[in-house]
């Protein structure tokens, strides 16, 4: 096959395969390669290159920015996780086949396809893939954004560790806030500690707050946790990264679209804060939407 690699030679750590490694791999599985670097200012156009496949080699930043690229095509990606978190591949379930198996096994690949999200304020449309939220979620975002004790870390486990512990912390230092939002027509207004629409299973650090997911159905996942269940996030958090099954099951709501009237608070779309007051999305109302099956992946064989 024709493969396009967008790179991202930063993340991970120092165990990452690095750019001449991943090439070797590619090739000596029977492939030819395109090779490009995200620090390229103009990796994107690589992906205007006639290709069977697009390999991302990176965390969940890297693989969301390429997926928004391709939204609606026909070339499919395949995720080689070298990132922190790597949500999008847990979600795949390919998060622990070592990426040499991986693009061995590409040739007997079978391909999912992903729904993608998408978010409409008064003067622009955004796309995401693994979930937007206010309340923890955007709190650790912020937070860790801000502590350098996170990236003195040595890897990406103990890095996910420190995450964990800090949103721990987070579930009694985060305010609650009081949100306008509808689900298909159904009100969800109420004082929130977490309010999550899930694309994916896995947001932040590997927190699975959905058990279950059909990545292409066309619904959302709202994760719905009030101010009063403080104590139900706490006791999911205690059991849900070791075992999932022991862990009591957060509130969930599924539907098709929904709209929230923000103001006061940060929300997150997949990685990114929007702050505030300083940005204009998060004084208004958004709309919230599904793009159906809007990429495709190849999963290993």
């Amino acid at each position: 096959m024709q493969i396009t690699l967008i790179h991202n030679p930063s993340a991970g750590d120092d165990t990452s395969l690095d750019a001449n490694r991943l090439v070797e791999l590619i090739t000596n599985a029977g492939h030819h390669v395109l090779y490009r670097s995200t620090h390229d200012q103009d990796w994107p156009e690589a992906l205007k290159a006639p290709t069977e496949l697009v390999a991302v080699a990176g965390g969940d930043g890297t693989v969301a920015k390429v997926g928004k690229q391709l939204l609606g095509g026909a070339v499919p990606i395949a995720v080689l996780p070298m990132g922190t978190a790597n949500n999008i591949s847990r979600t795949l379930g390919t998060w622990g086949v070592p990426i040499e198996t991986q693009i061995q096994r590409w040739h007997s690949g079978r391909r999912v396809a992903l729904d993608a999200g998408v978010v409409t304020g008064p003067s622009s449309t955004l796309h995401f893939l693994e979930g937007i939220g206010v309340g923890l979620v955007s709190w650790l975002i912020t937070h860790a954004d801000d502590s350098d004790t996170l990236e003195l870390q040595p890897d990406a486990e103990a890095k996910m560790a420190h995450a964990v512990q800090l949103l721990k912390r987070g579930i009694e230092l985060c305010p609650a806030f009081t949100l306008e939002a509808t689900l298909d027509g159904v009100d969800l207004a109420g004082e929130y500690i977490l309010f999550e629409v899930m694309n994916t299973q896995f947001i932040g650090p590997n927190l699975r707050l959905v058990r279950r997911a059909d990545l292409g159905d066309g619904l959302f996942d709202v994760v719905l946790v009030r101010a009063t269940q403080r104590a139900m996030l706490r006791d999911y958090l205690e059991h849900a990264p070791a075992d999932a099954s022991a862990a009591r099951e957060l509130p969930i709501r599924r539907g098709r679209q929904l709209r929230i009237v923000c103001g006061g608070f940060d929300l997150h779309i997949d990685d990114q804060i929007e702050h505030a007051p300083r940005s204009a999305l998060v004084s208004s109302a958004l709309e919230l939407t599904i793009k159906p099956r809007a990429l495709e992946f190849l999963l290993p064989g």
